[in-house]
């Protein structure tokens, strides 16, 4: 595939939430709560990833990388927050069309987080995914990354008086 890895400029921004949306169907930690408990408050799933992801798009546009093909569609995106007091990034998004899927575009993107981690001042680089999300399972370790732990999410309504 001929692509073009660029930085994300705010024209991206409906296009990288909906993108968000499609790719965290069916392995979101608020989906899961939705799932069993409902919408809670009024703010469905898609609300609570969609505001995650605003808060990093506004909050650190620099650290957005986008790919996007031969006639300048966006096929992909992710977020390589940096903590230079840590030295250790954060991928915390990393999204790719469907129809893009298995061409090595979220190696790419994976890729181009590194690099950018590293440029940075990174010396480490940290990602996580839940146990459902079979292709980053598959895929993270045949990048490189060890995987560290496990982590078990719980949640609870509050009993009411």
């Amino acid at each position: 595939m001929n692509a073009l890895n660029r930085p994300y400029e705010r024209g991206d921004r409906e296009t990288v939430v909906a993108l968000t949306l499609a790719c965290f169907r069916g392995v979101s930690i608020d989906q899961n709560i939705e799932q069993l408990h409902g919408v809670i408050h009024g703010r469905d799933w898609e609300w609570r990833k969609t505001r995650a992801l605003l808060n990093e798009l506004d909050g650190s546009p620099s650290d957005v990388l986008v790919l996007e093909d031969q006639d300048h569609t966006l096929v992909g995106f992710v977020t390589a927050i940096t903590d230079a007091e840590a030295g250790i990034g954060r991928i915390l998004h990393l999204a790719v069309r469907k129809d893009m899927r298995r061409r090595g575009v979220g190696r790419r993107l994976i890729a181009a987080a590194i690099e950018h981690l590293s440029g940075n001042g990174m010396s480490h680089v940290r990602i996580e995914t839940l146990e459902q999300n079979t292709a980053c399972i598959d895929l993270y370790p045949k990048l490189g990354f060890e995987e560290i732990a496990r982590q078990v999410h719980y949640i609870m309504k509050i009993p009411t008086e």
